[in-house]
């Protein structure tokens, strides 16, 4: 993972931002937020008796919530990420590994994967099918692993070129205007080293995974998501042994 956005969030938990800024989002997509632990759900098709692991699992948004419908949840970040994960909730009832997923043993297999708003984090094509490659060993015989909000500038473009896209972003930059103690640029911070989404680079991932013997299906994202109208999910199933 690229080292300045790994360190970026770790800075993150120690400044005055909301749970939802420290997750990359901004105060103003509170509630839109609140809609992805129920489209995460559906995509993973999530059952009571179920082994979660979320790589990449911020503050606990998705996981805290997701923890309370399966059997058994862990969490992998920074040791930081983690220390605040554990103080907002600290009943023990989550497993929590801190470090970077390269370098720790998440120890599967589980039933379901969840990396969402990470892999466009990480600091080369290279290290993402690395990645990608380690999480899918991790999968059980008929798990899912969904790989979320992916920020694809493709699809980005097109809708900012539609008529919506331009209603959109004015509306947006309305709702900046009127919050002038929202800065942008404070939530996610930029970095020169990340990987970028295109619709090439969504191919080659379902390309890839296919090839190692896994089933992959990309969707949009619905647009009451924070930035369902420019991202999109792979979703990848491995197919019963």
């Amino acid at each position: 993972m690229s080292r300045i956005t790994f360190e970026n969030y770790a800075r993150r938990t120690k400044s005055n931002m909301s749970y939802a800024e420290i997750s990359g989002r901004y105060e103003v997509q509170d509630a839109a937020q609140r809609h992805m632990v129920a489209d995460v759900g559906q995509k993973l098709a999530l059952q009571a008796e179920d082994r979660l692991l979320e790589i990449g699992c911020s503050v606990g948004n998705l996981l805290i919530p997701l923890s309370f419908v399966i059997a058994e949840a862990t969490g992998v970040d920074h040791p930081d990420v983690i220390g605040l994960f554990q103080s907002r909730f600290p009943d023990g009832s989550i497993r929590t590994i801190p470090g970077n997923f390269l370098d720790v043993d998440a120890a599967g297999p589980y039933d379901k994967i969840l990396i969402y708003s990470v892999l466009s984090c990480l600091g080369s094509k290279d290290e993402l099918f690395r990645f990608i490659d380690k999480a899918c060993g991790l999968l059980a015989p008929g798990g899912r692993m969904l790989l979320g909000d992916l920020p694809n500038v493709d699809r980005k473009k097109r809708f900012l070129e539609s008529a919506h896209g331009r209603e959109f972003l004015e509306s947006w930059q309305r709702d900046f205007a009127d919050k002038p103690g929202v800065d942008p640029a404070t939530v996610l911070e930029p970095d020169p080293d990340v990987v970028h989404f295109s619709d090439a680079l969504v191919l080659e991932v379902l390309a890839h995974t296919r090839k190692r013997g896994f089933e992959s299906f990309v969707f949009p994202q619905p647009p009451e998501l924070p930035f369902g109208n420019t991202r999109e999910d792979i979703l990848i199933v491995r197919v019963e042994d």
